[in-house]
């Protein structure tokens, strides 16, 4: 099934392309989205001299309040876009400036093993998002037919996964299948088979380093998905809604890595939560301690076990 990119300015994706060809498709469209939203805050067309006042880019981009780690990525994506346009290196180096002390402070905070203040202020424990989680359960519908019901199954199956396998937001290119037919190295997907459930995933941020991460889900989550899926089935059937995602979107399409943030977000708003996918990933972490254990999941989330104890890992 194709990928949707009718959001993604092709020219700057070609274009990005052609100046970063090492680059995954995923990571590109990434920094497409970045300077597609950075140029929408302006309400001007994308170009260069957006950025030539780097104290008031950074001015404005503080007052959007966004996350350390979401922030450290719009300036990558304007380092990467004044490059691509031959900027001077004194403009580019003030952004790199911003980019390696904001990476410092982040290193900072993750090796002394503190939350910082929002963490502190949403951290929920692994023992509370299970029991969230089972509230969620008790809330699904039984036979879901509209759009707001298989939106229920849609956030029980999500949180149900990433408590069991912390990814990052690899379920945004997902599609769930019964078998893998024509594999596209840029969608991960979830195979239902007749004795197991499996996952491969290959289109996630460190790929490069840690290759393509397969595994098979244990029996409690695979007895859930399964009912997810003939649910999901029935729900496109009756919609003709033609594609595999395992996740769709409000126009019952492919969700991008931006809608899914958004669609995290939802899970824990009744709780007065902001939960991401990250921070879900330090509770699991935290509460590992064998050393087997932590293994697996390094695995899973793909990085190294001392980057799931550096980083993820908080008192």
């Amino acid at each position: 099934m194709p990928r949707n990119t009718k959001i993604i300015d092709k020219e700057l994706f070609d274009a990005l392309r052609e100046f970063k060809p090492e680059l995954t498709d995923s990571s590109l469209r990434i920094y497409c989205l970045n300077l597609m939203h950075l140029a929408s805050y302006y309400d001007k067309p994308l170009s260069p001299d957006l950025f030539k006042e780097p104290d008031a880019v950074r001015a404005d981009l503080e007052e959007l309040k966004y996350t350390n780690a979401t922030l450290k990525n719009k300036l990558s994506s304007i380092i990467v876009y004044l490059r691509m346009k031959n900027k001077p290196d004194d403009l580019i180096n003030k952004y790199v400036d911003m980019f390696e002390s904001l990476s410092n402070k982040m290193s900072k905070e993750h090796s002394t093993m503190n939350k910082t203040d929002k963490e502190t202020d949403n951290w929920m424990t692994k023992d509370e998002l299970i029991k969230y989680l089972n509230i969620l359960k008790k809330e699904l519908p039984k036979k879901p037919t509209t759009k707001s019901e298989m939106s229920k199954w849609m956030r029980y199956i999500t949180l149900l996964i990433h408590i069991n396998y912390p990814l990052r937001n690899e379920l945004a290119d997902m599609e769930i299948v019964t078998k893998i037919s024509n594999n596209d190295p840029n969608i991960n997907y979830l195979v239902i088979g007749k004795d197991k459930v499996s996952a491969l995933i290959q289109a996630y941020k460190t790929k490069k380093t840690y290759k393509d991460i397969k595994f098979n889900f244990i029996k409690d989550v695979a007895d859930e998905i399964k009912k997810y899926y003939k649910h999901l089935i029935t729900f496109k059937k009756t919609n003709n809604i033609n594609n595999d995602w395992f996740l769709i979107a409000k126009n019952n399409e492919k969700m991008t890595r931006n809608d899914f943030t958004h669609f995290m977000q939802s899970i824990f708003e009744p709780l007065g939560k902001n939960i991401s996918t990250t921070m879900i990933r330090k509770i699991i972490v935290s509460s590992l301690y064998p050393v087997e254990q932590m293994k697996q999941l390094a695995q899973v989330m793909g990085h190294s076990m001392n980057v799931a104890m550096e980083y993820y890992a908080k008192d």
